[in-house]
């Protein structure tokens, strides 16, 4: 479809409906220090030059682009240059090339900027440049229909402009897109939760160290879980105890005998965890049970020491530990 030399790219885009709209630019260069996120072609120099398919590598000076939202941060939306549709320029060869309009037909050769995710919509303008024409991108100049010579949009630009803009349809609610349920840049997400869930979280640390579980927030936002949780097993870990996994420092272990201390590691029970189940059912025991001890008073002042942090030297304190798990929960009152 043609309309006001505007040749649109139409691309299927499948999107529920929420609330807030989502902004974008569509950011493109001209340089020979930078390549912005896909390179479209590329030009011997910044005016009067020949062009060359982005595959070429003879010259220096890439036209690439990416899409950004409107405070600059890029949105992760597919761009590509594959020629599935609308040619932006044709080329009469792969490299050392002169340009055309696309609509001339005279070179078999395209240079292209489409996606997946959005619509791109081209414009030649002649009488202002893009920006001024409303839109959002230039990616060169050129010095007629056909058998053109190529130049960049500011240094020396010639008559016709190649402009572009980049829309998509897709709304947002905090950071959540539309699209798949998932966190966007686009919508205001953190790089680091984009393309991720509310409530993903990155499980790594440093070897042998604590750390707090990041997680993508309601908003998108990565930030900090509010306990300190140990890891052992996840990537990168190894100092800390496998049964300490999934505990926050200083939190007893369900066994109700130990805690995990400020390295991730199980060490019996301090008085923090006086009250676990196990210590109670020893306590029970001993003063239920005379005739049938299985933890007399030694036994019992030696765990109450090591519930209070207190030493014991006894040799059988890990026996009296693992007598006081194995007691049965049916002795506790409900």
């Amino acid at each position: 479809m043609k309309i006001r030399n505007v040749f649109i790219i139409s691309l299927v885009i499948s999107f529920l409906l929420v609330l807030v709209p989502v902004s974008s630019e569509l950011n493109c260069t001209v340089s020979n220090t930078q390549s912005l996120g896909t390179l479209v072609y590329k030009m011997s120099g910044l005016f009067n030059a020949h062009a060359e398919l982005y595959t070429g590598s003879n010259y220096l000076y890439n036209v690439s682009c990416e899409d950004v939202t409107v405070t600059g941060v890029p949105t992760g939306i597919n761009l590509n240059n594959n020629c599935d549709d609308i040619h932006i320029l044709n080329l009469s060869s792969a490299t050392n090339a002169h340009v055309e309009k696309s609509d001339q037909g005279n070179y078999l050769e395209g240079v292209c900027l489409s996606s997946d995710d959005a619509t791109i919509i081209y414009s030649y303008e002649t009488i202002q440049n893009c920006s001024d024409s409303g839109y959002q991108a230039c990616l060169g100049t050129f010095s007629s229909d056909t058998n053109a010579h190529i130049a960049d949009c500011v240094t020396a630009p010639y008559s016709n402009y190649i402009c572009a803009n980049l829309t998509y349809d897709f709304t947002c609610t905090n950071g959540v897109s539309s699209d798949d349920g998932a966190c966007s840049v686009a919508c205001g997400a953190d790089m680091e939760c984009g393309g991720q869930v509310p409530g993903y979280n990155s499980n790594s640390c440093t070897v042998g160290e604590t750390y707090f579980i990041d997680f993508c927030d309601s908003s998108c936002k990565f930030v900090d879980d509010p306990d300190k949780v140990c890891n052992s097993t996840g990537i990168g870990c190894g100092g800390g105890s496998s049964v300490c996994d999934g505990y926050s420092v200083g939190e007893c272990l369900s066994d109700g005998t130990q805690y995990c201390d400020s390295s991730c590691v199980n060490k019996t029970a301090v008085g923090i965890c006086i009250t676990n189940k196990a210590m109670r059912k020893a306590l029970v025991h001993y003063t239920t049970d005379p005739y049938n001890r299985k933890l007399d008073i030694s036994a019992m002042k030696c765990l109450i020491n090591l519930y209070l942090g207190a030493p014991c030297n006894d040799p059988k304190s890990q026996d009296y530990i693992e007598i006081a798990n194995a007691l049965s929960d049916s002795i506790l009152p409900n």
